[in-house]
């Protein structure tokens, strides 16, 4: 059965730092990883490394017209779940956690045993106080502290995150660094870089 990895953002191919740490993980997890990602209209692709994405229809890329589509995708990734049957699903990044606990709490209604596990980026209670408004910090804190607390198992990508966590919500995360390609001759400029990669390399 298929580990599907599930995110609020395009994580493929990376456009930044939470789309490589996704799609590394997706390429190096043992099992049979399925990428879930919002886009313009529904395909499906294989990335670089092979890890099939499923791209599904998200009506708006930002602000209010984003908000206002995340019902139907969340409605189409329940659909999706159901249809591929997962043994693990894995809530990607830290930025859409609030969409996560919307997410989680459809998934955890459908199928209460479904083993949900959180990867979380960052802490990002943390940043949206220094760069947002009390009720979003508040809001997000709320959020982030719910779906540690109620995922089966929870993964932070640094000791100072994982710390963070503690502190804040008494969860302690497993450790689940990012990692850096040795072989990469820019890898002594990009320290955060992730193992691996996913481009496009042929659609369905």
């Amino acid at each position: 059965m298929p580990i599907v990895f599930i995110c609020f953002f395009a994580a493929a191919p990376p456009a930044g730092g939470a789309g490589s740490v996704t799609c590394a993980l997706a390429k190096s997890i043992a099992g049979e990883p399925l990428l879930v990602q919002p886009g313009s209209a529904e395909r499906r692709f294989l990335t670089s490394a092979g890890v099939p994405v499923w791209e599904l229809r998200l009506i708006g890329d930002r602000g209010w017209r984003k908000l206002l589509g995340i019902p139907g995708y969340v409605r189409r990734v329940v659909a999706l779940v159901q249809r591929e049957g997962p043994e693990v699903v894995v809530l990607e990044g830290a930025s859409w956690v609030l969409y996560h606990w919307w997410l989680l709490r459809r998934l955890r209604h459908r199928w209460p045993t479904l083993t949900v596990f959180y990867h979380a980026h960052n802490v990002e209670s943390e940043l949206r106080q220094q760069r947002h408004g009390w009720l979003a910090q508040r809001l997000t804190r709320w959020a982030e502290g719910r779906v540690l607390r109620d995922v089966a198992q929870s993964f932070a990508v640094s000791e100072r995150d994982r710390d963070a966590f503690r502190r804040l919500y008494d969860v302690a995360p497993l450790l689940l660094p990012n990692g850096v390609d040795s072989r990469s001759p820019r890898s002594t400029k990009m320290r955060s870089r992730p193992v691996g990669g996913c481009i496009d390399s042929e659609t369905a």
